[in-house]
């Protein structure tokens, strides 16, 4: 008989099913701690995104304040109130997200006092604002507590943020831990385990990812929140050093207006004196330094007058290479026979539309600041470029517009500046230069010039690597005038003698000494002294030739009195003069009408005399 043979537990198949069974409840288990652990992160995150937010916000709300407080803009009013409901929604959100948390609920608690009262400093400035009608006294806006309360809205925000981090990093810690544990548990199970755990694990592991790409997000959104805090401040301190620069050029340009008036006087007074004396060497001589010292006070307003943007400007079609090579030996004059000219001229540069000789008289002040910086020894170079921009570019804190720029270097290899002297170079009156070797107003002039020619002036420079100064002026696309192209070609006509002029001007003293002058050159001057009585002369008399005209004047301005004489009689050629005008005057440099700025010579009086007998 054969033996029986043992029967057969299906031990291995029932161990494997509930290895399999126990793998996949401990799965199911360790698969609900990861979500759960997931779902905190989430949270976790979802609560500093909030943080950040309202920091942002909070943020706003100071930048419409202050914007408001200096431009009083209505936008920036309904800016100062959105930017408050955003905050009161975000605490209230974030009172949501953190209802389970005591500690975080406390100190919203705290926060919120902080808040309105931060709030209220707001509200009370933009009173203060409304109240004056104009940004208010340091004094009246000074409100105590106001810096401390932001600070501590700040620290509270930065705590709550750190301690969620760390939440945030145990959590992931917990995660990883648990994504670990069921890998192991399934590593062990049957084929079917290991595809149902292979599929779980790459579910984690994308959540894993996901909440990896959410965090990135979340310090990208700190970073870049910190970044446009920077930026708001950098506008901050650009606008206070513009509106800086604004006042002292209106302060500039009123004490000029008089000092101008006077120096009219003097300096007419001296030339007429100094023509009659016809022996007398030594009172000769000393006219001429009289007048030498008057015209040097004249060229000091001037420059005054560049900076305040306030100069009478005579713009004209200026190609930039031909510019420059008038120019150089005027350079090789003054810069002497150590510094060595050198340039880089454009094959085709655009032309510009500008004041030639202030043109020139900018470019002759940079290359002598570019001497003296390289201690009269070294290499000079002037460059002109073309620059087609196509949207903003920014240098600095300043911002270019888009479009085209022709673009006039003066380099040198001189000893540069510190980034300290760079921000102050424009500034009035500020000079490295020792004691009686300069006013300090030779860039602040070029600053004027090119700011009031529409274009911009960049330094680009470094300790011992010398120093770039770029003019860049807008491209003229326009045709040459040819009352301008006829006078540059064929010189000014010598007019006729004997004429009538009707001289305005409601200063007594200038109004003698311009007359004298008139005489001088063999017109007949009739003086007047505002623009009412001179229409009525103009109606009386019609043996009046031409009109010689002050351009700021009470009751009627010299443009106001040209519009009226010209409809009394048109075609009337009229000859303004001004030691300064206002913003509304600019029109009569865009209508291309003439003045002779004051002071002026007889000289100068006679060649603009002949411009207008030309038109």
């Amino acid at each position: 008989m054969g033996s029986l043979a043992p029967r057969r537990i299906p031990f291995l198949p029932l161990a494997g099913l509930t290895i399999a069974l126990i793998a996949g409840i401990g799965a199911i288990l360790i698969g609900r701690s990861v979500a759960a652990s997931n779902s905190w992160v989430d949270h976790t995150i979802g609560v500093q995104v909030a943080i950040v937010q309202l920091e942002g916000q909070l943020t706003a709300e100071e930048s419409a304040m202050r914007g408001y407080m200096l431009r009083g803009d209505a936008k920036l009013y309904t800016d100062l109130a959105t930017a408050h409901a955003q905050i009161q929604s975000l605490v209230r959100r974030l009172r949501e997200e953190t209802r389970d948390n005591p500690t975080r609920r406390a100190e919203l608690d705290g926060l919120t006092p902080l808040i309105d009262l931060r709030h209220r400093f707001a509200m009370e400035r933009v009173a203060l604002r409304r109240h004056y009608n104009a940004p208010p006294p340091r004094s009246a806006v000074a409100t105590p507590g106001a810096g401390e309360t932001a600070a501590e809205i700040r620290a509270r925000l930065r705590r709550m943020f750190a301690e969620e981090q760390r939440l945030l990093t145990a959590r992931q810690k917990q995660t990883q831990a648990l994504t670990t544990w069921l890998s192991i548990a399934l590593a062990g199970t049957v084929v079917l385990v290991v595809i149902v755990a292979y599929l779980t694990v790459t579910e984690s592991r994308n959540r894993f990812l996901s909440l990896r790409v959410a965090h990135r997000e979340a310090r990208a959104a700190v970073i870049a929140a910190r970044a446009e805090m920077q930026a708001r401040e950098e506008v901050e301190a650009q606008l206070r050093q513009i509106q800086k620069i604004e006042s002292i050029g209106q302060l500039t340009g009123g004490i000029a207006h008089d000092f101008n008036n006077m120096l009219a006087v003097v300096v007419g007074s001296l030339e007429l004196a100094q023509r009659r004396a016809a022996d007398p060497i030594r009172l000769a001589r000393h006219l001429a330094d009289a007048r030498e010292g008057a015209e040097r006070a004249a060229t000091l307003v001037t420059r005054l007058f560049a900076f305040s943007r306030r100069q009478a400007l005579a713009p004209v079609a200026i190609e930039p290479n031909r510019l420059v090579a008038t120019m150089r030996d005027l350079f090789d004059r003054t810069l002497g026979e150590s510094i060595v000219i050198r340039t880089d001229l454009a094959d085709e540069p655009w032309r510009i539309h500008a004041d030639a000789p202030q043109l020139e008289n900018a470019l002759l002040n940079l290359a002598v600041n570019a001497r003296d910086a390289m201690d009269g020894k070294g290499v000079l170079t002037i460059a002109t470029r073309n620059h087609r921009l196509t949207e903003p570019a920014q240098r600095g804190r300043l911002e270019i517009a888009p479009g085209h720029y022709v673009e006039i270097s003066v380099a040198d290899t001189g000893t540069g500046m510190s980034e300290e002297t760079r921000d102050r170079a424009f500034d009035p009156f500020f000079t490295t230069k020792s004691v009686g070797k300069g006013t300090g107003l030779g860039l602040s002039q070029v600053f004027g010039f090119v700011k009031q020619s529409g274009g911009h002036v960049l330094i680009e420079s470094a300790i011992g690597d010398g120093a770039t100064i770029r003019i860049l002026l807008p491209r003229f696309e326009g045709e040459v005038a040819a009352a301008e192209s006829a006078s540059h070609a064929d010189g000014p006509q010598v007019p006729g003698h004997g004429g009538r002029v009707l001289v305005v001007e409601d200063d007594d003293r200038v109004r003698h000494i311009s007359c004298d002058a008139l005489r001088e050159l063999g017109y007949d001057p009739l003086p007047t002294a505002d623009g009412e009585k001179a229409l009525a002369l103009l109606q009386r008399d019609p043996t009046i030739t031409l009109v010689f005209s002050d351009v700021v004047m009470p009751v009627m301005s010299g443009p106001q009195l040209a519009i009226e004489a010209r409809k009394l009689r048109p075609g009337l050629p009229i000859l303004f003069t001004s030691g300064y005008t206002h913003d509304g005057e600019d029109s009569l440099v865009e209508a291309g009408q003439i003045i002779v700025p004051k002071p002026f010579t007889i000289d100068q009086l006679a060649a603009k005399l002949r411009e207008v007998g030309t038109r």
